[in-house]
């Protein structure tokens, strides 16, 4: 997980590497569900702190590259062991 800034503006980046591509394909669906639909364990809707610029499953690794407001956005909810990336 990373975050950087170009001239779109903040992003996160989300690098997960799997057992099998198929695995990284279904992660893919899920991460999209959990961004659209989904919220933290606070209750505040993900998709009010992402928008999903591009998200990619290239073999058996999955990248998403996520449009924030806040860089350490996707890095807060890890290190809090929020419901952005469950793992399960």
């Amino acid at each position: 997980m990373g975050a950087g800034l170009d001239d779109t503006g903040h992003f996160n980046i989300v690098v997960l590497a799997h057992d099998e591509p198929t695995f990284a394909q279904q992660n893919l669906l899920r991460l999209e569900q959990v961004i659209t639909s989904g919220s933290s364990m606070a209750g505040r809707p993900w998709r009010d702190s992402f928008a999903i610029r591009e998200i990619d499953a290239n073999g058996a690794a999955l990248v998403a590259l996520l449009d924030v407001e806040q860089p350490q956005t996707a890095i807060d909810a890890l290190t809090d062991k929020d419901s952005l990336v469950l793992t399960g």
